[in-house]
């Protein structure tokens, strides 16, 4: 599992320094980027979702496989955001705006446009699948708690009513519930239709790498490497919260499959969950900077921390 990783991981780098060089020619700007973002947030990510549970026989032993992946998930979640409030907390670091988003770093990972690609690569179907819930539990915990973590310092704050329209209304939760249906009842997809969601689902993870590599392209790197709180942060994020991860999934009373407990480390090893930035400036923009840095800091660094954390769950035997 660590080679096929590591494999994946090189090839993803790969793809990013192609998104890098295609802003620094002139090949892709702004606008195109984020034309880019929306088709893949709200198009390919939930056909990527449909195709996986449609690959999916329903069997009892995966309906229960996707309940032990809920309370597994759930308890990394509530984990990740217990301990980086008290990494993070007042006497460590002073400053209310930057303590906000380390707080988030640590809780919240880019399982759509790195955990999903990854699942999708290493484990095919059957890793999207696994990784739904991860998803699910990722959509419902950022639009309460994570926004919760800024939304103090915004005079137009979110209010209940839009968070639950977000929460339900996101094309990702839709085409999971939707999948959950089609896989509970065991409903075929016409050929045409699989087809289609098959080759929407292929253009996921190179999309992602391009997408996050254009992104990198605005960074001074010089700078990004200097930061002191940024690879705080990073430490947290790409290397602490993930060895809890394993912890959880050594201690477990039950046993995962080898393809749900790799997933599961994947999601909960990926970088910083870009949706830091905009919730930065949703505050107000004060620290989006940072927010910025960190991301992508903590982006660059999984392409070591990732592959180094399936090495330890292989060495453990959880994966």
């Amino acid at each position: 599992m660590f080679f096929l990783t590591l494999q994946q991981v090189v090839i993803m780098f790969l793809l990013m320094l192609l998104g890098l060089l295609c802003v620094k020619v002139g090949f892709l700007h702004d606008s195109t980027v984020n034309d880019m973002t929306r088709v893949l947030l709200y198009i390919i990510s939930p056909c990527v979702i449909l195709n996986a549970f449609h690959k999916q026989k329903f069997t009892p032993d995966r309906l229960a496989l996707l309940g032990k992946l809920f309370i597994v998930m759930g308890a990394i979640f509530a984990a990740s955001i217990l301990l980086s409030m008290l990494i993070f907390n007042k006497k460590v670091c002073k400053d209310g705006d930057k303590r906000d988003i380390l707080r988030f770093s640590g809780a919240y990972t880019n399982s759509g446009f790195m955990g999903i690609p990854l699942a999708q690569a290493i484990n095919g179907p059957a890793g999207v699948f696994c990784a739904v819930p991860y998803l699910v539990l990722f959509n419902l915990f950022v639009w309460t708690h994570g926004i919760s973590q800024f939304k103090k310092k915004n005079d137009a704050a979110i209010s209940p009513f839009e968070t639950v329209k977000k929460i339900i209304s996101n094309p990702n939760i839709l085409a999971s519930v939707a999948g959950f249906l089609l896989f509970l009842f065991n409903v075929p997809f016409p050929g045409m239709v699989s087809n289609t969601l098959k080759y929407m689902a292929d253009l996921n993870t190179g999309l992602s790498m391009l997408i996050i590599g254009s992104n990198l392209a605005t960074i001074n790197f010089r700078e990004l490497i200097t930061d002191g709180w940024s690879w705080t942060g990073v430490v947290v994020r790409n290397f602490a919260l993930p060895l809890v991860t394993v912890a959880i999934l050594f201690f477990l009373p039950f046993q995962l499959e080898d393809v749900a407990a790799s997933t599961t480390l994947l999601e909960a090893s990926c970088p910083v969950a870009s949706m830091a930035v905009m919730f930065s400036m949703l505050s107000g923009g004060r620290t989006a900077g940072f927010a910025t840095k960190l991301v992508m800091l903590s982006t660059v660094v999984s392409m070591l921390s990732i592959p180094f954390m399936m090495l330890i769950g292989d060495t453990l035997g959880i994966i």
